[in-house]
């Protein structure tokens, strides 16, 4: 899925629902400039994918957050979305 996304070294992205952090590695290794945001409602989710990218987060690069998305609020824009089997998107309501 990643490869097909139009990637710049530096866009500023964000994926909700990030998961065990398996598109942020793909994506944080396009990444030169550019700043990734996962958000994730599952705490172990997060360290988990914290783990996963350690030399990213180290180097500012990437980073990651425990919240529901209904209460995010950012300070800045993106470049790109993600949101891949993110379930309040796949719900019928």
């Amino acid at each position: 899925m990643v490869q097909c996304l139009s990637i710049d070294p530096a866009s500023r992205v964000l994926e909700l629902g990030s998961g065990h952090g398996v598109a942020a590695s793909h994506i944080c290794d396009r990444l030169t400039t550019g700043t990734y945001l996962g958000v994730d409602r599952s705490e172990k989710m997060t360290d988990s994918a914290c783990s996963r990218n350690h030399r990213h987060v180290a180097s500012g690069l990437a980073s990651f957050h425990t919240a529901q998305v209904a209460g995010l609020r950012f300070d800045g824009l993106f470049d790109l979305i993600l949101a891949i089997h993110f379930p309040p998107l796949l719900r019928q309501s």
